[in-house]
């Protein structure tokens, strides 16, 4: 227990333990303190829990691709707990500020194992990043880590 203030006076501050971790969403909170002299309930409070992020499972970082390849390259990732869509990017920047490829993928009820898979037909040569998004239901976004793609030409 940590040791807080309160007007000019040393205070107890507890922990509540969480007994299981909680899904992402938005959850509302508050304490009701009850004393000998009566109770006192703190104002409600938001906590949103955000959804984590997605791994990337392949094609590994830093992997060569060739334009003359007929089929598209298949971007993976691992699923995500509370995610209802996915958002995949792709751009010839690290920074993502006009992605080549900004694509939605929506997860449809009641699949058991979401999609989590995109296939890319890349525009053009050059080094490519990309990365995906867990959205959840209220548009909170969760981004992977950044791999990249070397695109060689014919």
């Amino acid at each position: 227990d940590f040791i807080g203030q309160r007007r000019g006076r040393p205070m107890p501050i507890h922990t509540i333990p969480v007994s299981q971790a909680l899904f992402p969403g938005k959850y509302q909170w508050r304490l009701i303190v009850n004393t000998a002299s009566g109770s006192l309930e703190t104002p409600w409070r938001e906590v949103v829990i955000l959804p984590s992020p997605p791994l990337l499972t392949s094609p590994p970082n830093g992997s060569t691709y060739n334009l003359l390849n007929a089929d598209p390259l298949e971007l993976t990732w691992s699923p995500v707990a509370g995610a209802v869509s996915y958002l995949i990017e792709v751009d010839n920047n690290s920074s993502f500020s006009s992605p080549e490829i900004s694509q939605s993928l929506e997860i449809e009820p009641p699949l058991s194992v979401p999609e989590t898979s995109f296939n890319v037909t890349f525009p053009f040569a050059g080094k490519f990043y990309w990365r995906v998004a867990a959205v959840d239901y209220l548009g909170n976004t969760t981004y992977s880590a950044v791999r990249t793609i070397t695109v060689k030409a014919p």
